[in-house]
């Protein structure tokens, strides 16, 4: 999936994985974060 954004057009690709990676650990943040609030 990520693989695909690194195609030729080169900065822009890296651009739209970084933004991929950023939005996967906000998820993983906010799950985490409702997990604790669960747990209280």
């Amino acid at each position: 999936m990520v693989m695909e954004f690194v195609s030729p057009s080169g900065a822009r690709g890296k651009k739209l994985v970084k933004n991929f990676n950023k939005q996967e650990k906000c998820k993983i943040f906010i799950n985490e974060f409702k997990a604790r609030l669960k747990t209280i």
